[in-house]
């Protein structure tokens, strides 16, 4: 019975991890900010200003991957969590990037080359 617990928190698991990509992946695209597509629980995203610094000054920590090989100044890695996170991080974004506005949009999603 343990093993089909398990199973089972596993597929949820899955299932909040897909579903809430999918809402950070569209409310970026809607926010104008670059991203790369992804299948795991970590998006990749592009933006001249300081992310790092403008969304840990509201109390929210992205990682800077300018230092990831291939990548550079403007890269941050942001983490898929529950839907609450994820729509305070969004809100913060946009208050950042200023994109309130999908007509605004300047930027659309990054393809992965790899």
């Amino acid at each position: 019975a343990a093993a089909l617990d398990e199973d089972d928190y596993v597929v949820r698991a899955r299932q909040l991890v897909d579903d809430e990509r999918k809402y950070l992946e569209t409310e970026l695209h809607k926010a104008g900010i670059k991203f790369i597509s992804s299948d795991i629980n970590f998006i990749l995203l592009y933006a001249e200003l300081n992310l790092f610094d403008e969304m840990r000054d509201r109390g929210i920590l992205i990682r800077n991957c300018e230092n990831y090989r291939g990548l550079g100044k403007g890269w941050y890695r942001i983490a898929v969590r529950t839907h609450e996170e994820n729509s305070s991080l969004i809100n913060t974004l946009r208050a950042i990037v200023g994109g309130n506005n999908e007509d605004k949009n300047k930027t659309e999603r990054v393809e992965d080359d790899r």
